[in-house]
């Protein structure tokens, strides 16, 4: 049986996005793609942090392996998506909005607006820091002597704004727009690749693309290093 490349991602909307490569990897490299949604953020649960942040990953790869009956051998790759959500910016760009719902967050390409600023600026914190500790992962240890290869890529704000420049979609804008990516590339892969490499893909090496992203306010702006997975991964197979 072929190895597993194994996506990591946080919701039924960003599977549809990405299931083009699916096809790609399918019927051009003849091997196998699946994905595990976990419907959460994994590194701002609130039991998660820059320690154990990596112990979390492999934590929702075993819940994938559990109910597949699958071994950590049978993994080829995991590969984990997330969206920056403004991470990086200075904290002097998150603004209290008192008009706003409690657990309301608003994005705009130079700030980010809450009910209460610290609660995005407590995020952003924690979630830069389990993402220097991620980026800088080549492999997920898994056990005693167990290691998966591992690589993370982002799309900023997220992965709505990176396709359609909508930085808050709602609920029924994500599932609208990530079926008719899905729909319009799940049979024409390779224009799905063209597209990612073409448009607001960060250039350089993947340290580098993670470098850029780390600056001013590009968390916030449509940028995305998927294009090294092709290139990283895809092109290697």
């Amino acid at each position: 049986m072929k190895k597993l490349i194994l996506f990591i991602v946080e919701g039924p909307s960003d599977k549809a996005y990405l299931y083009p490569v699916k096809k790609m990897v399918v019927q051009h490299f003849n091997n196998r793609l699946a994905f595990k949604v976990t419907r959460c953020d994994l590194l701002v649960k609130p039991d998660t942090n820059y320690i154990n942040i990596e112990i979390k990953v492999a934590v929702a790869v075993q819940e994938y392996l559990e109910l597949y009956g699958l071994e950590y051998s049978d993994i080829k790759q995991v590969i984990h998506i997330v969206d920056l959500d403004g991470t990086f910016i200075d904290q002097k760009n998150v603004e209290s909005d008192p008009s706003l719902l409690r657990g309301q967050t608003i994005y705009f390409r130079d700030k980010i607006t809450n009910i209460n600023k610290d609660n995005i600026i407590n995020r952003n914190n924690k979630k830069a820091k389990c993402l220097d500790v991620l980026y800088n992962l080549k492999e997920i240890n898994y056990g005693t002597l167990k290691t998966i290869p591992y690589r993370v890529y982002y799309f900023s704000t997220n992965i709505d704004d990176y396709f359609y420049g909508n930085q808050n979609a709602t609920d029924e804008e994500k599932k609208e727009y990530s079926n008719a990516i899905s729909d319009k590339y799940v049979n024409c892969p390779n224009e799905y690749r063209n597209m990612i490499e073409r448009l607001y893909c960060v250039k350089g090496n993947y340290f580098e693309t993670w470098d850029f992203v780390k600056k001013n306010n590009q968390s916030l702006n449509r940028w995305t290093n998927f294009n090294k997975f092709f290139t990283e991964i895809i092109d290697k197979l």
